[in-house]
């Protein structure tokens, strides 16, 4: 293509120390992490210039660069992440969009020292585990994973091996090659967030984590004197990003916290992930250990203990898919028999009462084929929506000497984590105008393993009782939060 001359100067200073440190450092993979508005975008396309403007050039003095840019969907990149290369790109007057497939932008343009820079920037989707197999063919020097927490990870390690392939190093040798990564705070247990927290030198990862944008002061969120890009954004940004958002919004895209928020009413809304979760909870071998169990083609069973103090710990969880009684009650034995204080405590096993009717097939019930693996479970004595619920929302708004009466190990039962920062919901429905949520809660993988730990909590006699004296003296305890509306409850 014909050499171009640029129009304009690509003027850009980093808002902020993290971005600086961004650019500065020599990492293959960088992943820059920030709250909206951050500034983020634009340091990665100032980044991939300065990559392929400093690309080594070959014998012929030509500086060779492809670079993809990644994101979760075509929508994505047609509506917000090629508007913002264009935006560069046409103010420099540089480049021309290709309408290949995918598209490509090209350019070919000439530095002072007599080289030639000559870059292909493709513009990619991966939205499905299966489109690594799309990875294949590329032969790449730069790579930019634009909202990387929206990619599955089996994409992006195929993504970052097709990166080192062009140009050769037998052609360029010492050729630069990069990988970028930008995105909002990932949920805590989404594997980006893993990897960030992983011990230094466990990964070849290295990761920028900006300040967050606002910061909680006296109770109320206030925008964070550190924050990065301040002098880029509208007067008044954060302030008018507040209104009547959630709190676990705020801290996720503003906060630039790792927490988990879910678009939906939780069923437990008094449950808050750093201060009713913990990595690594210790059994004690000295108390009873209670297991939940919720049958059905997706059984789940949790594993609790109350420990000398009163707190319940909920140490290990069990969720299967399309698996027999039978089959599940081995790998329940076996997940107790295989833990050293585990095995050695008392075990009392509580079920879904639903699990005492025959099956059609072996004209026995879920409790009699658990027995053939030595498991006897008895049903709780009630199936109450509401009673199973209060159970646990009674828990989650307790402290016992300055400790929630409830822990969940993340690390070991992060469906039961997930379930209870949101997962188990009400859905919204998509109705345009107002908010409105179906009736009942979501069922599937996530209200399964929630249900179990109702059992367990019943089953051990945590039920706050059936008469409306006491239901209205916890609710009014917990401040009315676990109420929802009559018609709601089974």
């Amino acid at each position: 293509m014909k050499k171009q001359k640029s129009k304009a100067t690509f003027n850009y200073a980093p808002g902020g120390r993290t971005l600086k440190a961004f650019h500065e450092d020599q990492s293959f993979i960088r992943v820059l992490i920030g709250p909206l508005g951050s500034g983020k975008t634009q340091s990665a396309i100032a980044e991939i210039f300065a990559q392929i403007i400093n690309q080594v050039p070959d014998a012929n003095g030509l500086r060779r660069s492809r670079v993809a840019i990644v994101r979760n969907t075509a929508k994505q990149l047609y509506q917000t992440t090629i508007p913002d290369w264009l935006r560069v790109t046409q103010g420099l007057g540089l480049g021309k969009f290709r309408q290949t497939s995918p598209i490509a932008w090209e350019a070919e343009f000439p530095l002072a020292d007599g080289t030639t820079v000559q870059a292909v920037v493709i513009f990619d989707a991966f939205d499905l585990p299966g489109d690594q197999h799309d990875a294949r063919g590329m032969q790449l020097s730069g790579l930019w994973l634009n909202e990387v927490a929206g990619l599955a990870k089996v994409n992006v390690d195929a993504l970052i091996a097709r990166v080192k392939r062009y140009p050769s190093r037998a052609e360029v040798p010492g050729a630069n090659y990069f990988v970028i990564a930008d995105t909002n705070a990932p949920d805590a247990d989404h594997w980006l967030a893993r990897l960030a927290k992983a011990p230094p030198g466990s990964h070849n990862w290295s990761f920028h984590i900006q300040p967050g944008a606002v910061i909680k002061e006296h109770d109320q969120w206030v925008v964070n004197p550190l924050a990065e890009n301040l002098a880029n954004l509208p007067d008044r940004y954060y302030e008018d990003q507040l209104g009547g958002k959630d709190e676990t919004w705020i801290r996720k895209n503003l906060g630039n916290e790792f927490v988990i928020h879910i678009d939906g009413r939780p069923v437990h809304p008094g449950f808050n992930y750093l201060l009713h979760s913990r990595d690594s909870l210790q059994a004690s071998a000295s108390q009873p250990v209670t297991v939940g169990i919720d049958f059905g083609l997706t059984p789940a069973a949790v594993i609790l203990q109350k420990q000398p103090n009163g707190q319940w710990f909920a140490l290990k969880e069990l969720v299967t898919d399309n698996c027999d009684a039978l089959r599940f009650a081995a790998i329940l034995r076996e997940t107790i028999e295989h833990d050293e204080i585990l095995s050695s405590c008392p075990v009392e096993y509580w079920g879904d009462p639903a699990g005492g009717q025959r099956s059609q097939t072996r004209g026995e019930t879920a409790y009699q084929v658990m027995e053939e693996e030595d498991i006897f479970a008895q049903p709780v004595s009630t199936n109450s929506w509401d009673i199973r619920k209060a159970a646990l929302d009674k828990l989650l708004g307790k402290l016992l000497d300055g400790q929630p009466a409830f822990l969940v190990d993340r690390s070991e039962c992060p469906m039961l984590t997930r379930a209870l920062a949101g997962e188990y919901c009400v859905r919204r429905l998509q109705v345009a105008g107002f908010e409105k949520y179906h009736d009942r809660p979501d069922k599937g993988p996530f209200s399964h393993v929630a249900e179990a730990c109702h059992y367990a909590l019943v089953g051990a006699d945590e039920t706050v009782g059936e008469s409306s004296a006491e239901w209205d003296a916890v609710n009014a305890e917990l401040g009315g939060r676990w109420h929802l509306p009559d018609h709601y409850y089974e």
